[in-house]
């Protein structure tokens, strides 16, 4: 049992960088992982293009800067990010920042409701993403505001912006 764990701990960063091997015959026994990997392939791992210093966990309550009276939770469970305005700051547009850490980096999207002049409510989304972490800290930007009519289509729009958060 030790030896197979040990088997799928080593094959484990292959999986990951998508590298395909061949399996060994069903009667022959599992050979060691160096001998299963053709040495003179080098072995390419695309890392995400994830901000240094995002790797880490991100979770936990944040305030943004110079407004520390505007609260925010961060989810974070390894592969997505989940940024929720908390208290007076959430209002009644259920808005939620959603990003995925991949290839193209820690991008997303802002989702929630828009109420128009009339008091239709309308769904909206923006395009989101971390620019950056330090210590206790994460940058995102996304865009803050938009005017949308009585179809819910979007009539004009803010540039996207940066704000810092800053863990509690």
């Amino acid at each position: 049992m030790m030896r197979q764990c040990a088997w799928i701990l080593l094959m484990l960063p292959m999986l990951a960088c998508d590298r395909q091997m061949v399996a060994p015959p069903r009667d022959e026994p599992m050979p060691p992982a160096a001998a299963a990997v053709d040495a003179s392939e080098p072995l390419v791992c695309e890392e995400p293009a994830v901000p240094r210093g995002c790797e880490i966990n991100l979770g936990g309550s944040y305030h943004l800067r110079g407004k520390p009276e505007l609260h925010y939770s961060l989810e974070d469970d390894g592969a997505h990010l989940v940024v929720r305005p908390q208290g007076r700051d959430a209002g009644e547009t259920g808005a939620a920042m959603i990003l995925d850490r991949g290839p193209r980096g820690f991008t997303g999207m802002v989702v929630g409701y828009a109420v128009t002049a009339g008091g239709k409510r309308c769904p909206i989304s923006f395009q989101a993403e971390v620019v950056a972490c330090a210590p206790g800290e994460v940058t995102v930007r996304s865009q803050d505001e938009a005017a949308i009519d009585e179809r819910c289509a979007i009539t004009s729009a803010r540039v996207a912006t940066e704000k810092v958060l800053q863990k509690d």
